[in-house]
């Protein structure tokens, strides 16, 4: 999501389950385009060392944060949590999960982290928004 987003693809050929697939992948990045181009950018993880990139955009008032994670090796059947711990939220704020629309609050993300995705080989990614609870 980071950057432009693009397909190099014929739509005629697409299988209904990936016309699916792309139609809500155009709706996410739509969805947080604007934070991604206008918000504060943090680099969560080392790659060589953790063995995945993890990183984050939030918005400057800090109510919406898109962590993004992305595994840089193969590891058991399996798998492991890529757990990553944000950057630029505010601990008193209540955000809810795009995965799995629970509410967290910010101090225990901060503390905690939470898992972006299980990740058994390389390549394997995932992301969460999380937008301030009303």
């Amino acid at each position: 999501m980071a950057g432009t987003y693009g397909c190099e693809l014929d739509p005629a050929e697409l299988t209904p389950a990936d016309r699916a697939l792309l139609q809500r992948e155009i709706r996410i990045y739509r969805e947080v385009s604007g934070l991604v181009a206008k918000g504060d950018y943090y680099r969560l993880s080392d790659p060589y060392r953790d063995g995945y990139a993890a990183w984050g955009t939030v918005s400057k008032d800090g109510r919406r944060c898109l962590l993004s994670a992305v595994a840089g090796e193969d590891w058991t059947e399996d798998g492991r949590d890529l757990t990553v711990i944000p950057a630029g939220i505010d601990e008193k704020i209540l955000y809810r999960s795009s995965l799995d629309d629970k509410i967290y609050p910010g101090g225990r993300l901060l503390s905690e982290g939470v898992t972006v995705i299980r990740a058994a080989k390389r390549y394997d990614a995932g992301r969460i928004l999380f937008e301030a609870a009303e």
